[in-house]
């Protein structure tokens, strides 16, 4: 089962290794839960006790906002604030095509609808883990894991369903994301 969307510019040799990614990250969704989400300190401590050099964190700056055009916001902060190196406009087709298209994100098993405790707003969790090379070594890449966490103050699930670019809402987005070099052969340690 997938838990996490992949978008990739991996050459087809570290496609098997970027995978491996995905699967180690996916253990760390809680899926017994409902929604499902992920558990950054469980994966956190996975990562802190794994002792290869093939898998290696790598600190970004993370930065939560607020603000209208919530997914061109998006993916500026992919792209310009956490630096990911997949091209500008294929990141912004799978955020809009992921946030447009929520039902086939869910059924997909890599983004979960959540209610808040207060029951005024409602939230989406988007998983997605991407993998581009690092220049100047033909074994190395870069895989960043992420959460997009996207509120909005509607109450209903529904609501979610006609989500379009220009539809109005106090939106707020937290992306939190955790990036590492990865070597060609790294294995999923669980």
């Amino acid at each position: 089962d997938t838990h996490f969307d992949s978008v990739t510019t991996l050459p087809a040799d570290l496609v098997t290794t970027g995978m491996q990614v995905n699967k180690f990250s996916g253990h760390y969704v809680e899926i017994s839960s409902d929604p499902k989400w992920f558990n950054w300190d469980a994966f956190d401590a996975a990562v802190d006790n794994y002792h290869g050099s093939d898998f290696v964190s790598i600190d970004i700056d993370e930065d939560r906002r607020a603000l209208p055009g919530i997914l061109d916001w998006i993916v500026d902060a992919l792209h310009n604030q956490l630096d990911i190196q997949v091209d500008e406009s294929e990141l912004r087709a799978n955020v809009y095509s992921t946030f447009t298209n929520l039902q086939w994100a869910h059924s997909s098993g890599f983004a979960d609808f959540s209610e808040s405790s207060s029951g005024t707003n409602s939230s989406w969790e988007y998983r997605t883990v991407y993998a581009y090379r690092q220049p100047g070594d033909a074994d190395k890449f870069f895989s960043m894991v992420t959460t997009i966490q996207l509120e909005a103050d509607v109450e209903s699930e529904s609501w979610w369903w006609g989500l379009v670019g220009s539809t109005t809402a106090t939106f707020e987005a937290t992306i939190t994301a955790e990036k590492f070099g990865v070597t060609k052969g790294f294995k999923d340690p669980a």
